[in-house]
């Protein structure tokens, strides 16, 4: 199965014009499924979007792909406000090491019980709007 490139796909300046409310980031999750990533969501409570899954097939990592989708998510949430949290699922304790650096790197804090940054109802990892 041959993989479009996601900038041959979709041009994200006007993706992040676009994105405004939870319909449009819908219809980007069907964009996203045509590359073969995988991205699903729930809404938890008003302004807190939890993403479930977000899953990039083995011929499309390292590419910046991910990161490109990771990108526009955010953009999204931040131009409406929205907190985002996750837990990174990864298949061994290296690679749940890994994704907590790579969701690091896009703002997400760890949601430790013990520390100031700890907020009630979130999973592992949140990220407030900027």
């Amino acid at each position: 199965m041959k993989f479009l490139k996601f900038a041959e796909f979709i041009n994200t300046d006007l993706l992040f014009e676009s994105i405004k409310n939870i319909s449009v980031l819908k219809k980007y999750r069907k964009e996203l499924n045509k590359l073969g990533i995988t991205l699903t969501f729930e809404e938890t409570a008003q302004n807190t979007l939890l993403i479930k899954i977000i899953e990039v097939p083995a011929e499309l990592r390292g590419t910046g792909e991910g990161k490109r989708a990771m990108n526009s998510v955010i953009q999204w949430a931040d131009d409406n406000k929205i907190i985002l949290h996750l837990t990174p699922a990864g298949g061994s304790i290296k690679s749940r090491k890994w994704l907590v650096s790579f969701y690091s790197n896009f703002g997400f804090i760890v949601n430790k019980r013990d520390t100031k940054d700890y907020i009630e109802d979130l999973h592992y990892m949140y990220r407030l709007p900027k």
